[in-house]
């Protein structure tokens, strides 16, 4: 599978941008291969559209927002949060806006603090975060980065508990390269897996944890929930009793590039543990993932006899199975949440 080219991924939701970062004005981003214009046309509000004005085609990302209009960086054309334009400097006083001066406009909402876009009408709603209405948990924004590595590959990285003692050995990696197979349910719009597992307390970093730093090691009590395509919900408990729950979007840019946004909800304090503590945390573990997942091949493997598999590849295996479902327009209408998979 190479994202671009398979239809039914237009009609999911993708987290594209936070939205704290259009106040300064519209941002370009690039979803699934094609490059989109975001703004902001009021307080907490955001628009999408194809980064193209339809009058030269020059790139309205390189523009401004004015009175919660885009402006065109050529000629000063307006337009307003659906895509019409409502202001031509270069009509004569009382003349009519050309119903085509309009821009290919895209469905936009935010949520969690995100800007989600999707080019057609979307068959799933924006996923569902319960971890999001917990109490007590306190947000911290972490990422907004892309990586040479396409989209699937990050979420098949991230239900993928072998790789913990190769790739993080500098983190939390288990002494034992045998971890035990996840529970896993499936769910309305994908699927959650459930496991403990017995992690590193690495130095200088048992804070994070809530571990004794003088503990080789501790335990992580894990339930990882998939949203179809690519948005995940990392849920970990230690036995400290700290909750460090990560909320993932790998949103596809193009067949070899993925955007990463990610946030970190946390049980206790910045007393307790610093928010840039937990960031440079979960940077260290993200980079040791960033830097296998830029040597992987783009076109992620459907067809389940194309790799071997082992029991405790699961989680995997259930990942294709749902992606090859969408891929062949199983998805293609929404379905009640009892009738689905």
């Amino acid at each position: 599978m190479l994202v671009t080219q398979e239809p039914h991924l237009r009609a999911f939701w993708y987290a594209v941008c936070f939205l704290d970062d259009l106040a300064d004005g519209p941002l370009a981003r690039r979803l699934l291969g094609v490059d989109v214009v975001v703004w902001s046309p009021s307080p907490g509000a955001a628009s999408a559209a194809h980064d193209r004005c339809p009058h030269r085609s020059a790139r309205l990302s390189g523009g401004t927002t004015v009175d919660g209009c885009l402006v065109c960086p050529y000629h000063g054309w307006r337009y307003g949060p659906d895509g019409a334009a409502v202001f031509i400097p270069q009509l004569e006083p009382g003349a009519p806006v050309p119903a085509k001066a309009r821009l290919g406009s895209l469905h936009c909402d935010v949520r969690y603090g995100m800007v989600w876009v999707a080019f057609e009408e979307p068959v799933r709603p924006i996923p569902e975060v319960e971890v999001w209405s917990v109490p007590g948990l306190r947000y911290i924004r972490e990422f907004d980065e892309v990586w040479a590595a396409a989209a699937p590959r990050l979420l098949d990285n991230s239900f993928d508990q072998a790789h913990f003692a190769f790739v993080h050995t500098g983190t939390f990696g288990p002494a034992q390269a045998a971890v035990p197979v996840p529970d896993l349910e499936r769910t309305a719009d994908g699927f959650r897996i459930s496991y403990e597992v017995e992690v590193a307390n690495a130095p200088g970093l048992a804070h994070v944890t809530g571990s004794a730093p003088e503990a080789a090691t501790t335990r992580r009590i894990n339930t990882t929930t998939f949203h179809a395509p690519f948005f995940r919900v990392l849920d970990n408990t230690y036995p400290s009793g700290v909750r460090h729950a990560i909320v993932m979007a790998a949103t596809p840019v193009d067949d070899t590039h993925l955007r990463l946004i990610q946030v970190s909800l946390r049980s206790d304090t910045e007393a307790d543990v610093a928010a840039a503590d937990v960031v440079a945390f979960d940077r260290r573990v993200t980079m040791e993932d960033k830097g296998l997942l830029e040597q992987t091949w783009p076109d992620y493997e459907l067809d389940l006899a194309a790799l071997v598999h082992l029991k405790i590849d699961r989680p995997t295996v259930e990942l294709r199975r749902v992606l090859a479902d969408i891929c062949a327009g199983g998805w293609a209408h929404p379905l009640p949440d009892s009738e689905h998979l």
